[in-house]
């Protein structure tokens, strides 16, 4: 989702928790690759190391957007999928690019 934006025009505050949860069956993102993701969009995406479900968190990273980009203009998508693979191998496979 964030290269579709970055490449699309947006600036982007890539938010993720960068830990895995013992309720999933499948590991999530780690620091590094949030970290990769942001490098391929310099000046473009900035990560940020939260959980989406902690309000002050978001806040902050609102601000960080406010503070970085000059503004805020929408939020993002946040999920697991807790059947089946991963939601981006089920999009590669299907043909849709991320």
């Amino acid at each position: 989702m964030v290269h579709r934006l970055a490449g699309d025009g947006w600036r982007v505050v890539a938010v993720d928790v960068c830990a895995d949860d013992p309720s999933l069956a499948y590991p999530l993102a780690t620091c590094a690759e949030l970290d990769a993701v942001a490098a391929k969009h310099p000046d473009t995406v900035l990560p940020v190391v939260a959980d989406v479900r902690d309000e002050p968190a978001l806040a902050a990273a609102v601000r960080l957007a406010v503070t970085e980009f000059g503004g805020w203009t929408r939020g993002g998508r946040a999920g697991v999928m807790t059947g089946g693979q991963p939601l981006w191998e089920t999009l590669t496979h299907s043909g849709r690019a991320l």
